[in-house]
């Protein structure tokens, strides 16, 4: 067995296919381009109204949330603090998850505040590390392919807090107010992942 040392644990690596606990069915679209990126996402983030800032919730109320969305949000894959792996939309059709890249990407979802200061478990680490490594075999991908929501919108929003308590969020493309998307946040060991993964590539066929 091959152990490769990854955010201070070892790893090993293991034929594992796609390694899912779950599968809660969720209908995409149609997919008409090749696959060439991976996002990464946390479930908590910005968000204009204080009560909902940077948290999350549970794994099971993450994929309920996802499984009955109605305005066409969804994602692929949800991982828990765990690392219980859950599949939702299945690779083969689109999931809308990030701005202007849907039609080629696959998104997972983290279980995680997305405030840079919420860890990322090892157990949460590794899976990730397994079900990116698996995704990247079978499309031919190197590890540049995995990239993050923030890398892909980098827009601007700025909030202001209506009379009834409740908060407008305008989109700004000059810079000013808050980042829209900052996940996974720098809590994730992106740079780690992608060192674990190429090293799987070079030494196993």
């Amino acid at each position: 067995m091959i152990t490769l040392a990854l955010y201070g644990v070892l790893l090993p690596w293991s034929a594992l296919g796609t390694p899912v606990d779950r599968v809660v069915s969720v209908v995409g679209a149609p997919r008409a381009q090749p696959i060439d990126i991976v996002v990464l996402h946390s479930t908590g983030g910005p968000d204009c109204d204080p009560r909902f800032a940077f948290r999350t919730s549970a794994l099971d109320s993450m994929v309920n949330y996802f499984a009955n969305r109605n305005d066409g949000i969804s994602i692929h894959y949800v991982i828990g603090r765990d690392g219980t792996v859950v599949s939702m939309v299945p690779e083969t059709q689109v999931a809308h998850h990030v701005r202007g890249a849907n039609n080629r990407s696959i998104g997972i979802e983290m279980i995680n505040n997305g405030d840079g200061n919420d860890p990322y478990p090892e157990a949460q680490v590794r899976r990730a590390t397994d079900l990116l490594e698996d995704i990247l075999r079978r499309n031919s991908l190197p590890p540049d392919a995995i990239s993050t929501h923030a890398a892909l919108d980098t827009r601007y929003v700025e909030c202001s807090q209506n009379s009834d308590e409740s908060w407008t969020t305008t989109n700004n493309n000059e810079g000013r107010g808050q980042r829209r998307r900052i996940d996974p946040g720098p809590a994730f060991p992106l740079n780690a992942v992608r060192t674990a993964i190429q090293e799987r590539l070079e030494n196993t066929p």
